[in-house]
């Protein structure tokens, strides 16, 4: 019995020390190929064929924009548009230049408020106009909750909540072109 109990033993450490030499085997393994990713060589250049390049130059436009407002969020831009409609004193719906009746309308909200056709000067953005202005703002989405009055009072927030989680230009200067 006891010739028994001493093969147990010593399969069983046996066992164990196999067991703890492939864990550490393992451990180098992984920590080898985490290494191996972590400093992987980017590719010296990608070729892309003289067909396929992207267009230099392409401008920003107010439906680039629209369709695609994670590209631009944060972003300082200057954009031209037109005027297809007037959201509260201080914002304004415009599209691009030629397009009036185009459902792509972004939403430009001024840091001033518009005045009077006979309060302002010919450049300048009068209310109720329907012009192509040049605006120059930043590109964000607009997330608007419920009660929120940070833009206007109760009217004209109930007028921006139709635009809420829409691309929106906060714009610091709105001119006609």
């Amino acid at each position: 019995m006891d010739n028994y109990l001493t093969k147990i033993l010593i399969v069983g450490g046996l066992l164990l020390v196999s067991i703890i030499a492939i864990v550490i085997f393992g451990a180098f393994v992984l920590a080898g190929s985490i290494s191996s990713i972590a400093h992987a060589q980017e590719p010296a250049a990608t070729v892309i064929p003289a067909t396929q390049q992207a267009a230099k130059n392409d401008p920003v436009t107010i439906n680039k924009v629209i369709s695609t407002p994670v590209v631009y969020k944060d972003l300082q831009l200057t954009l031209d548009g037109q005027i297809v409609g007037w959201v509260t004193k201080n914002a304004i719906a415009v599209s691009q230049v030629g397009e009036k009746n185009s459902s792509n309308k972004l939403l430009v909200i001024s840091d001033k408020r518009f005045g009077l056709p006979s309060d302002v000067p010919a450049t300048d953005v009068a209310l109720g106009e329907n012009v192509n202005v040049s605006f120059t703002g930043t590109v964000r989405i607009l997330r608007l909750k419920a009660g929120d009055t940070s833009l206007g009072d109760e009217d004209e927030m109930r007028e921006l909540m139709k635009w809420n989680n829409k691309p929106v230009i906060f714009a610091n200067s709105v001119v006609q072109k």
